[in-house]
């Protein structure tokens, strides 16, 4: 389709725009073939439906595929090893139906986009090719266009596929949001919030830290049940669970791993024990300038990896010549040895652990700069360095797998046996724990309870959602290792539970609530002595027992330690004057909060020309992503309706089946 491109002349530059690819990677992810569904059980095939939205429809390959790049992120934000991972251990973190919710939501765009007739053209684009990948106005050439592309694994085809997508959701975009305006007493208030500062004392009573001081008796809990009956009638049908309970930790101690074993799997890749590192900054000061700073990174890229003339130039000049970063400029961009647990997840030098020696990364867009990293050295642990990571990765690895070994065990035996309480004795023998500790039950629970030793598990619920009487369900990871659940008993929707049969529940809301009135009463107290008055409230607060904090130049948007953050929080922290405090309790939550404003310091308005442009832009942003999921949830709304969007919930127990392993 763009062959007609190549007979341009070539330019004497390329900036490689790898943005461009990068925000269509993930789409393109999808149109890769494959022979298979790796990680899967063989009775899933490629081809199986997973859901249909209207006239599309969603395969499971697609579906794991999506599971896989969500795997990759979570790994690559954590830096974890992934060998433990499972797509059950998706499925428990709850991201099996962040990867379905987004599928659906792009099978809803291309719906829209086809009923609205806001396809891309061919024309459309070729230009926007065309200005991805020109320099100084001309097009790089066919060839170069296509070798970029290439390097990213993908085919023409594949990405000209996803971009085509990629552009017709912004079409779809602009005419939902079209007519989203910010108005100019909103930029007001936005900046005087954000540029309002505050030195702050606060103090924070949460509930948690009086609950174990709460010892109710047998009578009051039975008064407090009497009182509240309707409290504890459930809407839903409810169940009562008896289940073995296989503990990871509990397996974990009965193995011993050798030095062998664990050699086996010793790479010094990756156990880094530093980098050294060497950086180009490129800063921006508002938003306008984004693309300058970001094109003047992506030259200076490709001079130093010499991609036109094949000949790099010296990293430490470049850095000397435009670096904008104080610190480094003036050594060449030196950034010194840098331990690796010095390195915080989601630092822009987490790029740097991926790179080999000499190799220089693409621009890294953190905040308001660019950042261009070359590794200079890497240093690797020793095997004895490393043993006792590799002793806990190893340990945490093999015994969730032996764990789900016996948990497999326990099923069969449950199964033949219809006898729990032995299954569970000889299980505890197993793995060297008490019977009481192995056979375990639940109170009676309906969808979405906090149920105990389990809290509130939505594969816990499936897993037991469809047993009769005497069924033994599948195992199901639960809190520190599996449970093999067998249905005891049911409960309709409506009835009243006993006392005993509630106890545990009322016990929880008894102390729950009872803690919430210390909390109440010991700020409300605080606030009370304080009268008003910012420096009188750190007092006052520690006669009550509470723990007082400071913080100095406070913004509407920073978190509070302990006290945390939200709209609410933010709204009482404006209205304090200099001096004063809250004349009542903040709830965020379950903390109650007082807070006193030490200092308040008003806005620079010298500077709200230079930053309305920039807060309009942020407002609006934020506006059009609310009002395109409103337009996108409320069409979603109506395909349920009208039972024109269906999941197949039995191909997805099959993907989630025991031990299924997010593929590589």
């Amino acid at each position: 389709m763009l062959r007609f491109l190549n007979e341009r002349k070539r330019s004497q530059k390329l900036i490689w725009v790898f943005i461009s690819v990068i925000v269509v990677f993930g789409m393109v992810m999808f149109y890769a073939p494959t022979r298979g569904i790796p990680g899967t059980s063989s009775n899933v095939s490629e081809d199986e439906l997973i859901a249909k939205v209207g006239d599309k429809e969603i395969t499971a390959l697609e579906y794991t595929k999506s599971l896989d790049l969500l795997m990759r992120a979570y790994q690559g934000f954590l830096s974890k090893d992934d060998s433990g991972m499972t797509y059950a251990s998706l499925k428990t973190m709850g991201l099996d139906k962040t990867a379905l919710n987004n599928l659906i939501k792009r099978k809803i765009i291309a719906m829209e986009v086809e009923r609205l007739g806001l396809e891309t053209t061919d024309r459309e684009l070729q230009n926007h090719i065309r200005e991805q990948f020109t320099v100084d106005g001309k097009w790089v050439g066919f060839d170069k266009y296509k070798k970029f592309v290439e390097r990213s694994g993908q085919s023409l085809e594949e990405y000209e596929q996803s971009l085509r997508e990629s552009l017709a959701e912004e079409k779809l975009r602009s005419f939902v949001t079209g007519s989203v305006s910010i108005s100019k007493k909103e930029i007001q208030e936005q900046f005087n919030r954000e540029n309002t500062s505050f030195n702050l004392v606060y103090t924070v009573a949460e509930p948690a830290e009086f609950l174990d001081k709460i010892k109710p008796t047998e009578e009051e809990l039975r008064a407090f049940f009497e009182q509240r009956k309707e409290d504890f009638k459930s809407d839903k049908k409810q169940r009562k669970i008896d289940y073995v309970y296989v503990s990871q930790e509990q397996v974990s101690k009965t193995m011993t791993i050798s030095d062998e074993e664990l050699r086996k799997d010793f790479d010094p890749e990756k156990h880094i024990a530093g980098i050294r590192v060497s950086q180009i900054v490129i800063k921006y000061l508002v938003d306008k300038d984004e693309p300058t700073a970001r094109e003047k990174a992506n030259e200076l890229v490709s001079r130093a990896r010499g991609t036109l003339t094949g000949k790099p130039e010296d990293f430490a000049a470049l850095a000397r010549g435009y670096s904008q970063d104080t610190t480094t400029k003036d050594k060449g961009g030196d950034l010194g040895f840098i331990k690796r647990e010095d390195i915080k997840p989601g630092s822009y030098l987490m790029n740097a652990l991926n790179l080999k020696e000499g190799e220089i990364s693409d621009p890294i867009h953190e905040g308001k700069a660019y950042y261009i990293l070359k590794l200079v050295e890497r240093r690797t642990k020793t095997f004895e360095e490393a043993k006792e990571a590799l002793l806990a990765s190893a340990r945490n690895r093999l015994s969730y797998k032996r764990a789900s070994e016996i948990a497999d065990e326990a099923a069969k035996l449950l199964r033949e046996k219809k006898d729990i309480k032995a299954v569970a004795a000889i299980i505890a023998e197993k793995i060297g724990s008490k019977p009481e500790e192995t056979y375990k039950q639940t109170p009676f629970f309906a969808e979405g309870d906090d149920v105990p030793d389990i809290g509130s598990n939505p594969s816990f619920e499936e897993a037991t959602a469809k047993l009769k009487p005497g069924d033994v369900g599948e195992k199901v990871g639960i809190r520190g290792g599996f449970a093999i659940p067998m249905l005891a008993d049911t409960r309709e929707p409506g009835l009243i539970p006993s006392f005993d049969e509630a106890k545990t529940k009322v016990e929880q809301k008894y102390k729950q609530e009872k803690a919430r009135e210390i909390c109440k009463q010991k700020v409300q107290a605080a606030i009370a002595a304080a009268a008003g008055k910012a420096d009188a409230l750190k007092a006052s607060a520690e006669k009550e027992g509470l723990k007082t904090y400071t913080k100095d130049d406070y913004k509407v948007g920073s978190y509070l330690d302990s006290a945390g953050s939200g709209t609410q929080l933010e709204a009482a922290i404006m209205q304090l004057k200099e001096g004063t405090a809250t004349d009542k309790p903040v709830v965020v939550s379950d903390r109650y909060i007082a807070i006193a404003a030490v200092k308040r310091t008003e806005p620079d308005m010298t500077k709200f020309n230079e930053q309305s442009r920039s807060i309009e832009e942020r407002l609006a942003f934020d506006r059009r992503e609310m009002t395109f999921n409103a337009y996108i949830d409320g069409i979603k709304k109506k395909l349920k309706e009208s039972g024109k969007l269906v999941v197949y919930k039995e191909t997805l127990d099959k993907i989630f089946g025991p031990e299924q392993t997010a593929s590589k």
